[in-house]
């Protein structure tokens, strides 16, 4: 991922506190199951993945420091490893 990012100029940056939490990606995990696709074929996360993540993950999410450093690097600059 982080590799297309770069070609498309997107610079990628590792947050683990935005991570969805496992049970969050179980959430997923079922939904895959019953439509009988797999993570690699999905078009498009469940809506109950992302209500999920938007109220668990983002809405708790302190976005401002995120904000601020995209406004202020240039993109490929900002590019970090994460393990």
């Amino acid at each position: 991922m982080q590799a297309a990012l770069a070609q498309a100029r997107i610079a990628y940056e590792h947050h683990l506190e935005l991570a969805p939490t496992t049970e969050i990606r179980q959430v997923q995990s079922a939904e895959d199951a019953r439509q009988g696709v797999g993570k690699c074929s999905r078009r498009e996360p469940s809506a109950d993945y992302i209500r999920r993540y938007t109220s668990e993950i983002l809405d708790r999410a302190d976005l401002e420091p995120i904000m601020q450093a995209a406004s202020t690097t240039s993109p490929l600059n900002a590019a970090t490893s994460a393990p």
